[in-house]
């Protein structure tokens, strides 16, 4: 198993010094996370295209959320994140019907989501990724309010050879098999709804592509 390198220092996802020793309302911090997230997600396999404007918007509205998360440091600077937020009443209607339908256990107020997670392509394969979702899955797991979460990562309908996943959760060649192993390691398995894992088109950011993504879940 490959481990996170010493050298890595992770600290709380917020906004505020009250919360994190990295606050992302201080411009400078606020800037090397958008960054980051703009270099995880434009590199293969996502081809995505978040300008600065977008991810200050996408910041300020996570703000607002019931947020938990994590942020990977090396020399003071992110190289990787990993943040979700608790579902309230009214965002069911965010996502496909499916996935809050009584088959899935998924509900509004007890459900969390884990919103993104993303490395620095040179920092990659070093178990940066699986630490901090690792991390934040921990600070899911304390908060009482909370009995299961769910994601969504990329998918396109494949079977990658030697890459074991349960039965509906397949990738292509391309596909992301790297971050599709760290999440089933982590206990997380396909939402499944009349026999079959719950797979949505979503829109590329940025380009006029889209791809497949995939919903999996767990019990926290």
């Amino acid at each position: 198993m490959v481990s996170s390198p010493e050298n890595v220092e992770y600290v709380d996802f917020g906004f505020e010094g009250s919360e994190t020793d990295y606050p992302l309302s201080r411009d400078e911090y606020r800037a090397s996370l958008i960054g980051a997230f703009q270099m995880a997600f434009n590199e293969s396999p996502y081809g995505e295209n978040f300008d600065f404007e977008t991810m200050q918007s996408f910041l300020d509205e996570t703000e607002e959320k019931d947020y938990l998360g994590r942020i990977a440091l090396v020399d003071n600077n992110v190289v990787g994140f990993a943040w979700g937020y608790r579902i309230e009443s009214g965002m069911s209607s965010d996502f496909p019907d499916e996935i809050f339908s009584p088959e899935t256990e998924l509900s509004e107020g007890d459900s969390y989501y884990f919103e993104e997670l993303g490395v620095l392509p040179d920092y990659r394969g070093q178990g940066i990724g699986k630490e901090l979702k690792r991390q934040e899955l921990q600070g899911v797991k304390q908060r009482e309010d909370i009995s299961k979460g769910f994601m969504r990562t990329q998918y396109n309908g494949e079977r990658l050879e030697g890459l074991e996943l349960p039965d509906g959760y397949e990738t292509g060649e391309n596909g992301n098999e790297r971050k599709l192993g760290l999440d089933v390691d982590l206990g997380f398995e396909p939402v499944e709804v009349e026999g079959g894992p719950v797979i949505e088109e979503v829109n590329l950011e940025g380009t006029e592509g889209s791809d497949e993504r995939i919903y999996m879940c767990r019990e926290v």
